[in-house]
């Protein structure tokens, strides 16, 4: 488009240009011949027709002083803009650390891609996406992740789980693959910590887990077993702020069609997992600062608590003297 843009502009331009002297062209000859036909003096027929030029001319020169008055008007108009533009990221740019290296960062790789053309348009490209990504953060719209990039969505939990200030709700439905994926030892182990370290800070963390009955009453079962194991970290937090709830899948399904993982925090973070949908995925998405999605998630969560047994209805869990609920 913007090629076509200036190709346009020049057209317009040369267009302006050659009827600046073709009008005055024309009118001269004219006046020259008129004066001649009626005067019979070709003298003061020339005189008249370089006196009507004269005026002509006068005429476009007023009309093209006009534009490159306004055409000025814009430049000096654009060039301020600029100017304050400029003064606004130099004030962020020495009172922000963030802001100088990355700034400064991407002008070093621009210099340096522009040995490539090929690598120089990517690296354009590959910025301006990430540009689109943070306003659509910063808009409050959904960010979505495929089933591919799903390690990247699980990253924004343990953030938003380690910036949290009054409450976590979270929900794991195994489906999909998903409580061997997101519970797997390296990063299920830093998420627990993110937990804990959250439940320190006085945030209240709801959890329920959404399961089969066949693993429930499979004692063999290795998903089992690692169910417990991950109950059982979750209750040495503190009680008061931690509760741990469990749900059957089947049972859900009659109540609630919607099968995906989720987590809302703080009314201002929330992020569903991929799903499969008549066999096709649906990615999963994070958003920020939107109060209709933890809204929506939070009314799930909560139908979800109904249908919540504590862990030990279903033998899981670590024993706690004195409590009843485990």
């Amino acid at each position: 488009m913007k090629p076509e843009s200036d190709a346009s502009a020049r057209n317009a331009e040369s267009v302006s240009n050659a009827r600046t002297y073709i009008i005055p062209a024309i009118l001269t000859i004219v006046t020259i011949a008129a004066s001649a036909l009626i005067f019979k003096n070709l003298q003061l027929s020339i005189i008249a027709g370089f006196g009507v030029a004269a005026l002509s001319m006068l005429y476009e020169l007023r009309q093209f002083i006009e534009r490159g008055y306004l055409a000025a008007e814009r430049n000096s108009s654009a060039a301020f803009e600029r100017l304050l533009a400029l003064l606004r990221i130099h004030n962020e740019f020495y009172s922000d650390d963030w802001l100088y290296r990355v700034l400064g960062h991407i002008v070093q790789l621009r210099q340096q891609s522009k040995n490539h053309v090929h690598g120089h348009r990517e690296f354009q490209r590959s910025v301006e996406t990430g540009l689109v990504n943070a306003q659509k953060i910063v808009n409050g719209e959904k960010l979505f992740f495929s089933r591919r990039d799903e390690l990247n969505r699980m990253i924004r939990l343990s953030t938003a789980m380690e910036v949290s200030k009054s409450y976590v709700w979270a929900v794991t439905f195994d489906v999909h693959g998903y409580f061997d994926n997101f519970w797997r030892a390296t990063f299920g182990t830093t998420y627990i910590a993110s937990n804990a370290s959250a439940v320190e800070r006085m945030v209240t963390i709801k959890r329920i887990f959404i399961v089969s009955k066949s693993v429930i009453e499979d004692p063999q079962s290795e998903k089992r077993k690692k169910l417990n194991d991950v109950i059982c970290e979750f209750q040495r937090l503190e009680r008061s702020r931690m509760t741990v709830l469990v749900a059957l899948t089947e049972e859900v399904f009659k109540q609630e069609p919607a099968d995906t993982s989720f987590l809302v925090s703080d009314d201002y973070f929330a992020s569903e997992s991929f799903t499969v949908v008549n066999g096709h995925d649906q990615d999963g998405y994070v958003c920020y600062d939107n109060p209709s999605a933890p809204n929506e998630l939070k009314d799930r969560f909560q139908r979800l608590e109904f249908l919540a047994e504590p862990p030990v209805t279903f033998g899981l869990g670590c024993p706690i003297k004195g409590s009843s609920r485990s």
